[in-house]
């Protein structure tokens, strides 16, 4: 899987004369095993090592433990850490571990995290920190529960644990310096219990095999406690010498891998099923095979190999086992690791680029990354990109590389900008060569070189063309003399050239530089001649930077070329024509052009657009929204294609590898072990490998060991603050968070996410979207936090989602509900209350009136009785005893006084307005139907007698019409004038009165047949006191008043009143019922 090297040559004085004999030895053991070991090669690996600047709590990690959930945790000297692929989450004694060094990390079945240190095991409480919508928190104090420990029974060296196991029955054992131990759960509280019998020594390593049986590493040896639970020393390890065991593992074959201070040994499938004696010495052997076969590793129970540096392993000490995905074995040791694949073994050290450091703890993640714990230098990613890098001291002589070019003999050769020179190679590291041009030549960073289809090659200088003769070898460019120098000819503009292409008819173009501009240049392979092309040709003028200027040109067909620049744009050449290719009349700005292997032409716009064009004769121009996407914002400077149509682009900020049939994208970065982000040139070799050369190195990518992108993460929501507080919220992150009520003042929410990521290559972004707000999905961004300020109360759902670089969008999204209750005066219950309230108040004032209403109707009636019964019988009194009076004295035969005369008629006068104002009192009499009633009385009285003929008309309805009784009063004398008036001056014969109630409006109409009048007189006239009083009336009520009259033709009175609605009317009449 990764870059190979046989062995470590160097030693160090400093170690003195052990390290020296070290170092031989190791000579002496490549010697040998020249068929076992891979040849070294100093290719760099895809590595990327974090260290405490990064988060992590300590550079000596211990162990490295993956998790279900995704994470990876990091066990140190000094707290544990746990790592999302993003940022680190580091916890120490003040989080309450019980002491700093940790020492292993044991996620259960049941989904709880156990943590060993030196001072016994704590269980991780994941459930401690719900959200709480209780009161706020402070930001970054944690839950006291997070760690809670587990008691231990019998000595405290039973608490210095080193290792935890879960069996498959589930039980839980602990082994460290006080042996075994196992956690009894049986109980209100879980405690570890030491198993008898017990290792007499220090346990190290535990492992369970497939008859249950369970396999204890000590420093005195390796244990077999089978399921019966007798215990007893491994016979074949103890031939072995096996004594301070530091690690054991299983491989897919059932080997057992156990890793010593003195080397590794392993043994067959089904070891421990049966026990060997003395008869079974033999074998135990070297784990090495004839050299053409290479390693012959155990198949049998009964087999055994000792694996040590005489057999190829980098170091004897060994450290850390990791069993890899693809079946590889890696062993680490105190420097380096060794990679067993089957038969053969690579060694990894700091050729690679690895630190010259113990290696305490291997592991592969579920990406396939493989993680590395050392000593002092921290973890070490080393990842699974298919990337390796190569630098000046691979044998490039310069790392900036700005064209690949492969050989007839299929090797790959860089060219190095600034110094003539090429670099070849050969399988294990670059060979360079500098071309036989002049040393005096300055050096020139945009010096480029091109070999055409017949094997020459074209070096262009600021003093001329040179030609070289074809070669077999590269390095034979040093020796090998030119064959033409093309410089000083008048048919060149300058002699500072760059050869750039060469098209289907042989002829090469070039840049040629002048001190104000570029111009391109062809040489005519036919002739032998060169043509430069400018304004004349159709090609506007160039600018003067070759970096600019320097086109991207492919062959349409022999003839016809298309070009781009990324200042001047698109042209078709034809016939020594250029033609602007526009879009939509805009010239296209060219980044790089590239024809795929179905013939199509692409168009890589210096934005990142994507066009192509599918049929080269007509040159439509189609856009590719999948491609552009993918390429949006990238500073595209080359492009490829590789055997299985994917394309590879290389940007100033990685390489982005697009999937055209599907649209999905992958970018690789220095943190995927590509030499440097600023890629300038890419190369496709026939092997199938694709190069990269950067401005610091070369990078060569294995497409069939990239592996198929991982979906969509998850995202988890891992914190809330409410107006700078935060909220509790579980240590591992929700999916789901619910049940959070904010009060009205709290209306400042930031919700904190993450999704757990550990490809290489990977950029997570993220969307979120507010319910309660909009329905739209934001922009995805690299953002790991969403700020809402001055938010409504009301009730609000955040969804969170994750997106990959190939904008494929996470399928589960984290939701968070929240409700930011709305201030004292709208929330239900106050509204509720104010209503309840606002009726009470409603009510009793409603009651208080009904009250004073029928108090003062109670008085109304009294003072109504009052005047009938007392001054209206005094004044009949007055009225009869002086119609008496005048009676008597008639009959005595003498003139009654005229003053007895006089007070008859005035009691009867005021008896009759007594009569008035005693029913416009009466409460009983506050209907419209009483008014009509009191005038039809008076018309009677008036008319009876006198030859008119009186007509009434009024509908039965008029009893639910209430008025109160200054309108009631008005209403019936405004009446009563109009039927005096007409019984005083019409002198008519017919007079009719009709009233009616049409929608919420009351009419009435009196008509006589009388002699009329001019209403315009009365108008100008100041004696018609009773009109004028009429229209008195009329206006104190709010009504119309209209008199239609002329002389002989009668008169008409027209009265026209608002009057309350149906529901007051009924409201009336109820209050008429109830009264």
């Amino acid at each position: 899987m990764f870059a190979l090297s046989a062995v470590r040559l160097a030693a160090r004085t400093s170690q003195g004369f052990n390290r020296a004999l070290f170092g031989v030895r190791a000579l002496l053991a490549s010697l040998l095993l020249s068929g076992v070991v891979s040849t070294a090669t100093a290719e760099r690996l895809p590595l990327r090592t974090y260290t405490t600047d990064d988060g992590l709590a300590h550079s000596r990690v211990r162990r490295i433990v993956p998790d279900p959930r995704g994470f990876l945790w990091f066990c140190t000297i000094d707290g544990l850490s746990r790592f999302d692929g993003t940022e680190f989450v580091t916890y120490r004694n003040v989080d309450g571990l019980p002491d700093p060094w940790v020492t292993d990390l044991l996620p259960t079945r049941h989904g709880a995290y156990l943590v060993a240190t030196n001072d016994g095991v704590v269980k991780v409480e994941i459930l401690a920190r719900r959200v709480a919508g209780d009161g706020p928190h402070a930001a970054g104090v944690r839950s006291p529960k997070l760690f809670a420990p587990v008691p231990f029974e019998g000595s405290p060296t039973q608490r210095h644990v080193r290792v935890l196991l879960e069996d498959r029955a589930g039980r839980i054992w602990a082994g460290g310096r006080g042996g075994l131990s196992l956690l009894d759960e049986r109980g209100a509280s879980p405690r570890f219990r030491p198993v008898v019998p017990s290792p007499p020594a220090m346990v190290t390593s535990l492992l369970e095999d497939d008859a249950g049986s369970l396999w204890i590493g000590t420093l005195d040896g390796l244990f077999l406690r089978r399921s019966s639970g007798s215990l007893s020393q491994e016979p074949i390890a103890a031939q072995a010498r096996v004594h301070h065991v530091r690690v054991l593992a299983r491989d897919g074959t059932g080997r057992l891998w156990i890793g010593h201070d003195e080397g590794l040994l392993v043994l067959g499938p089904g070891a421990g099923a049966q026990r060997l004696g003395a008869s079974s010495r033999s074998h135990v052997r070297e784990c090495r095979g004839r050299p053409d076969r290479g390693l012959r590793l155990p198949t049998r129970g009964d087999d055994a190999c000792d694996f040590t540096m005489s057999d190829g392993l980098i170091d004897r000490r060994v450290r850390a086992l990791a069993i890899g995905s693809d079946g590889h074995v890696r062993i680490g040791t105190v420097h380096g690791f060794s990679d067993v694949d089957g038969a053969h073994i690579a060694n990894i050290g700091p050729m690679q680029g690895l630190a010259d450091d113990a290696i305490n703890a291997m592991v592969e993640d579920r990406d396939g990354n493989l993680w590395i714990g050392t000593d002092a230098s921290g973890a070490v990613r080393i990842a699974a990109s298919g990337l390796v890098s190569y630098f000046e001291a691979d044998g490039l002589e310069h790392d900036s590389i700005p064209a690949l070019i492969e050989t007839d003999a299929g090797r790959v050769a860089a060219i190095s900008s600034a110094h003539y020179t090429i670099s070849e190679f050969d399988g294990r590291r670059f060979v360079p060569a500098r071309f036989n041009v002049p040393r005096d030549l300055p050096p020139d960073r945009y010096f480029s070189a091109l070999r055409d289809h017949l094997g020459a090659w074209w070096v262009g200088t600021a003093a001329g063309l040179y030609r070289f003769p074809p070669i077999r070898q590269v390095a034979m460019v040093a020796r090998v003399r030119h064959d033409v120098l093309y410089a000083a000819r008048p048919d060149l503009p300058s002699d500072d050239l760059f050869p750039v292409f060469e098209d289907q008819r042989g002829d090469v173009w070039l840049i040629a530089q002048l001190p104000d501009h570029v111009r391109l240049v062809r040489w005519n392979r036919t002739t032998n001649d060169f043509r430069s092309y400018g304004p004349a040709d159709g090609l506007p003028h160039l600018t003067t930077r070759p970096a600019v200027s320097r086109p991207s040109i492919v062959d349409l067909s022999p003839g016809q070329l298309l070009v781009g620049f990324r200042e001047a744009g698109l042209f078709a050449y034809r016939e020594g024509r250029f033609e602007p290719v526009l879009e939509r009349g805009t010239p296209i700005a060219v980044s790089t052009l590239h024809v795929d292997g179905r013939k199509r032409v692409w168009i890589i716009g210096v934005d990142g657009a994507a066009r192509r064009i599918d049929d080269p004769q007509t040159r439509h121009l189609v856009s590719d929204a999948s491609i552009s996407r993918s390429l949006r914002g990238a500073n595209v400077q080359c492009m490829l294609e590789d055997a299985q149509g994917r394309f590879y682009f290389g940007t100033t900020s990685g390489i982005i590898r697009v999937d055209p049939g599907t649209g999905s994208s992958w970018r690789l970065t220095r943190a995927e072990g590509l030499a440097q982000n600023e890629v300038w040139s890419a190369l496709a070799s026939r092997r199938g490998d694709i190069w990269f050369g950067t401005i610091s190195g070369v990078s060569r990518l294995d497409p069939a060991r990239l592996r198929p992108r991982p979906p969509a993460p998850p995202t988890l929501i891992t914190a809330i603050h409410v107006n700078g507080d935060a909220r509790i919220v579980s240590e591992f992150g929700e999916r789901e968070l619910s049940g959070l009520t904010l009060a009205p003042r709290e209306r400042d929410v930031a919700i904190t996410f993450s999704a757990i990521s550990l490809a290489p290559g990977e950029h997570l972004r993220y969307q979120h979207r507010l319910d309660g707000t909009d329905n739209d999905w934001s922009r995805p961004n690299g953002e790991r936090v969403v700020r809402f300020t001055r938010l409504s109360p009301g009730h609000y759902r955040l969804l969170v989602r994750a997106v990959t670089s190939s904008e494929v969008v996470g399928a589960s999204a984290a939701a968070v509900e929240f409700v930011i209750l709305p201030p004292v005066s709208q929330q239900w219950w106050f509204r509720s209350a104010f209503l309840v309230a606002a009726l009470l108040v409603a009510g009793a004032a409603h009651k208080y009136r009904v009250a004073r209403l029928l108090a003062l109707e109670r008085v109304r009636m009294r003072i109504a009785a009052d005047l009938h019964d007392d001054i209206g019988g005094s004044l009949a009194r007055i009225s009869i005893q002086s119609e008496v009076a005048c009676r008597e004295a008639a009959a005595l035969g003498q003139q009654p006084a005229r003053r007895l005369s006089e007070i008859a008629e005035s009691a009867r006068a005021l008896l009759d307005a007594l009569g008035d104002v005693v029913w416009s009192v009466d409460p009983r009499r506050d209907d419209l139907a009483s008014v009509c009633r009191r005038l039809r009385e008076y018309a009677d009285d008036v008319f009876t007698g006198t030859g008119v003929r009186w007509a009434y008309a009024a509908p039965a309805n008029l009893v639910l019409v209430r008025l109160d009784p200054q309108a009631r009063r008005q209403l019936f004398l405004l009446l009563k004038e109009g039927v005096t008036n007409i019984a005083r001056h019409a002198s008519a014969r017919n007079v009719s009165f009709e009233i009616r109630l049409e929608g919420r409006e009351l009419r009435a109409e009196l008509r006589d047949d009388g002699r009329g009048f001019d209403t315009s007189a009365v108008d100008a006239a100041s004696d018609r006191h009773g009109i004028l009083s009429m229209r008195a009336r009329a206006e104190q009520l709010g009504a119309r008043l209209a008199i239609d009259s002329s002389p002989g033709t009668g008169t008409t009175i027209r009265l026209g009143l608002p009057m309350p609605g149906l529901r007051q009317r009924m409201f009336m009449l109820l209050f008429k019922r109830l009264r």
